[in-house]
């Protein structure tokens, strides 16, 4: 078919179609063979016009990254886990310096599917930065917060959060209610820090693109995960966390110069 083409196109003369018309086809069944696939993608992204470039991967990193990502995985399989992705990033510099997007990029039903840039269900994943905006506030870890049933009246009717077990502790601390992921605590504590508002604007700085709607439509539940994440941003606004509430774009190659910012209290992110 495409011979064909290419020849009522002009691209090839009668004699060039038929001689490679008589040709054996080989076929690679196993697909391209390339190390760090789906890092290299992202790279081919970023570098459309060509030419060398260098990135920011550690290879041995990133194989050793894999064998521990299909070592868990292998434990998980008896609780209906079959994929996984992972990131790993220098702090210091935001050096992307380990992307695993899936457990092998040759799986024929999902292996190519870069989960490190899927938008997935943010989980509780924003938590600690809710927490981080209330010590900005004033509290502190010791604050104490009533982890008890509670509605939350919003914009589109009552909001009543339930903790992961459907138990509730009384009184808890700030440390304890982050270190334990308890839901309605975590809710209590948006509101000790500004509200979604204050949050989503924190967390868009910090370079999450998955965040496009306004803050009504989110609501009190932002801080529980009614949202989606991408991996590497997420790992990313988390690295901003290590550097003390200081914000760099992530880095896939290491020419890209981008400026920092500080976007969280020193002290609070310290804590955090």
């Amino acid at each position: 078919l495409i011979l064909d083409r290419m020849a009522r196109n002009g691209w090839l003369t009668h004699d060039a179609m038929e001689r490679a018309k008589n040709e054996l086809l080989v076929l690679n069944i196993d697909g391209r063979d390339f190390e760090a696939p789906h890092f290299v993608d992202l790279i081919n992204n970023k570098n459309k016009y060509g030419g060398k470039c260098r990135s920011t991967l550690d290879l041995e990193l990133n194989n050793r990254v894999n064998g521990v990502l299909r070592h868990h995985l292998g434990g998980l399989a008896k609780s209906n886990v079959s994929n996984g992705s992972v990131v790993v990033i220098k702090n210091a510099t935001g050096d992307v310096i380990s992307l695993i997007g899936s457990h092998d990029w040759n799986d024929r039903d999902s292996g190519q599917v870069n989960g490190a840039m899927a938008r997935r269900s943010a989980g509780s994943t924003f938590k600690p930065f809710t927490y981080c905006l209330a010590l900005e506030k004033g509290a502190t870890a010791s604050t104490v917060i009533a982890d008890v049933p509670t509605d939350f009246p919003t914009i589109t009717g009552v909001f009543s959060p339930k903790n992961y077990n459907r138990r509730f502790n009384g009184p808890v601390r700030l440390r304890n209610a982050l270190a334990n992921s308890l839901n309605i605590a975590a809710v209590k504590v948006l509101q000790l820090g500004g509200g979604p508002g204050e949050l989503l604007q924190r967390l868009r700085q910090c370079g999450l693109t998955t965040l496009t709607d306004d803050a009504d439509h989110y609501g009190l539940g932002l801080t529980i995960g009614n949202a989606e994440a991408r991996l590497l941003e997420l790992s990313n606004a988390y690295a901003c966390l290590a550097r003390l509430g200081q914000f760099k774009p992530a880095r896939l190659l290491s020419s890209d110069v981008a400026p920092s910012y500080q976007i969280f209290d020193v002290s609070a992110a310290w804590l955090i």
